[in-house]
């Protein structure tokens, strides 16, 4: 109760600032966005403890601060951190100013830009540290014209290498300089790098971290994920050509999609929270989703987006605000050879059969290849089906059980430039499950795409498949209710991963050939990890859509497969193939986040790590 006053306090006091500085508009227009940002926030990432997180960060920031005195640089880019200003409450700003004046890293400028504020308190603070330092570098505009106007103001007298975008009212850690100028110092090729990032309340808690994963193009188009901090490589935004007004309330996510669209664009990502982002009614950094142009112009900046990078499709909105879909069309009318192992359990299998005699786009082959299947009604309904249908081809391969084997033969006999392996034992839920899966399958940089499977229970089953769990490779957020948004809405965006699940799989056929198709020392596990992995040292991305949506009876047919020497084998043989790309942190899931699953929770063992 105690609490509860003393923030209702704080609250009433920050809104009493607002409005002697800015109105009483502003009281009820920030104290809305105030209370839509806490619940959407507390929505997407509501996975992790805030106890317990308030914890781990205090203790990782105080080995970080310890680590910071032995890290020594080749290299000190100078770094330009760019602040637009417009009637921030003094104390916000000055607590910003002071969190870049106290960075570790010393080769830094502090630019601001003063929209015309017409808060006194705002231009007094601005005064106190105009000329203090010879780095801080403030430009008075003399007409109002939005953040993106005030940002370019300031852009011509940049002269760092890079620069890095902060909000008016935000924090960033004494390291994070120092953490920019190390991760260029690795990789002379970034232009454009970002950060995790959490949420400082009113009672100067931090809260709801987002442990991003690194570089993921396809996730960028959907959402602009990186958000904070962003920097940029100042030659690069310069050519650019800064923000445009015309994406007024998504011009950070307009800048980096024109960013991503440039041949050279080289991005990087540091795993550690270095920037938070303060959530009170005054903060400019809270969600504008109030506004309908903010909307439009995602919508707009998006479409344009598109063009820019000729791609032909349409933008479909999403039930969550912020989020968006862009439905490629399929080019052509290409064959897909979708094949299906299958042993009996034809209750099942018929299942697996209609979900692609029914699916929404025709032109496919169907391989159906028996393993071993002693039922009668089995073996005569598949004679029977290859009668029927011209594009459906039926065998039998009776050998010992070797998942590689049997999809590589099938495989040899398709003719699709596209192959979709299936398992018998699943449903499709949508009709367009498989255009969903060539829409991204058919890119020149993606290798393969999966899709989202649940249970019968209607939980997740699969919707990734990340590496360095506890038990070696793990799906992502298995048991959530398959309607959950995930952490971060990743449950419900095209997102990019190590690897995806064998149940439901699509690849170029010239590729899977290429790569020497599935390696046949994994006959049991591992296969399709395997060779997401080999496709992407290609360069290839593997991808997750959750627009093919499948129920995934799993194991069903043959069962869980025991423990036995053949299932060793095949363990010891995937993690000696794999030793070094195993011993390192999955790109794709935060090393921040637990180890004893992949369900996106800070767990206990991070916190003893840190104890």
């Amino acid at each position: 109760m105690i609490n509860l006053f003393s923030s209702l306090q704080k609250n009433i006091r920050k809104a009493y600032l607002v409005f002697k500085h800015q109105g009483l508009k502003n009281v009820f227009f920030k104290t809305f966005r105030y209370i839509r940002k806490h619940i959407n926030t507390a929505y997407s990432t509501n996975l992790i403890t805030d106890i317990d997180y308030g914890k781990w960060f205090a203790k990782d920031i105080e080995n970080r601060y310890q680590e910071a005195k032995n890290i020594k640089l080749e290299k000190n880019p100078k770094i330009s951190v760019l602040i637009p200003v417009y009637n921030t409450l003094p104390n916000e700003l000055e607590e910003a100013i002071e969190s870049v004046k106290s960075q570790f890293y010393t080769n830094w400028e502090l630019c601001i830009a003063d929209d015309c504020s017409t808060s006194q308190a705002t231009k007094d603070v601005l005064k106190k540290y105009e000329g203090s330092d010879p780095r801080i570098i403030i430009k008075y505009r003399e007409k109002n014209g939005g953040i993106s106007q005030a940002s370019n103001s300031i852009i011509e007298f940049v002269s760092g290498d890079y620069t890095a975008l902060m909000d008016n009212d935000d924090l960033i850690t004494k390291d994070a300089l120092l953490l920019i100028a190390k991760k260029i110092n690795e990789d002379e090729k970034i232009n454009f790098l970002y950060t995790d990032e959490d949420l400082l309340t009113t009672e100067d808690q931090h809260i709801k971290p987002h442990f991003k994963p690194d570089w993921s193009k396809y996730h960028a188009e959907c959402t602009m994920y990186p958000l904070h901090m962003c920097v940029y490589k100042t030659s690069l935004l310069k050519k650019l050509g800064g923000f445009r007004d015309e994406s007024k309330g998504t011009q950070d996510w307009d800048l980096l999609l024109r960013a991503m669209s440039e041949k050279d664009f080289h991005a990087a990502h540091i795993s550690k929270v270095i920037y938070s982002w303060r959530l009170t009614p005054t903060s400019t950094s809270v969600t504008m989703m109030t506004k309908p142009y903010v909307i439009e112009n995602q919508k707009k900046t998006l479409t344009n987006y598109m063009a820019l990078n000729n791609i032909d499709g349409d933008l479909k909105s999403t039930e969550i605000q912020g989020v968006y879909r862009i439905k490629r069309k399929i080019k052509g009318n290409p064959l897909i050879s979708v094949i299906i192992l299958t042993k009996d359990k034809l209750n099942l299998l018929k299942d697996a059969v209609d979900s692609v005699l029914n699916n929404s786009y025709k032109n496919f082959e169907l391989i159906i290849v028996s393993n071993n299947s002693k039922e009668k009604e089995t073996l005569d309904y598949l004679q029977e089906l290859a009668k029927i249908h011209s594009n459906v081809i039926f065998f039998e391969h009776n050998v010992k059980f070797n998942f590689s084997e049997l999809n590589n033969v099938a495989a040899e006999k398709a003719k699709g430039d596209y192959l979709l392996f299936l398992n018998n034992d699943v449903k499709s839920i949508n009709d367009e499950w498989i255009e969903s899966m060539l829409e991204y399958a058919q890119l020149p940089d993606v290798g393969v795409v999966g899709s989202k499977l649940i249970f019968g229970n209607k939980t997740i089953q699969h919707a990734g498949i990340v590496y360095g769990t506890d038990t070696g490779v793990s799906n992502v957020m298995v048991g959530f209710p398959y309607t959950s948004p995930g952490y971060n809405f990743y449950l419900q965006t095209v997102r990019h991963y190590s690897a995806v699940i064998g149940a439901c799989f699509m690849v170029k056929k010239e590729d899977f050939v290429n790569m020497g198709m599935f390696d046949l020392n994994l006959g049991l596990i591992h296969q399709e990890t395997d060779f997401c992995f080999r496709i992407q040292e290609q360069g290839k991305y593997v991808i997750f859509t959750p627009y093919s949506l499948l129920f995934h009876f799993e194991s069903s047919t043959r069962g869980n497969e025991p423990v036995n020497d053949t299932w060793l084998k095949n363990q010891e043989y995937f993690e000696k193939k794999w030793k070094d790309k195993l011993s390192k942190p999955d790109p794709y899931y935060n090393p921040n986040l637990s180890k004893k699953n992949a369900n996106y929770t800070l767990g206990e063992e991070q916190l003893k790590i840190r104890n």
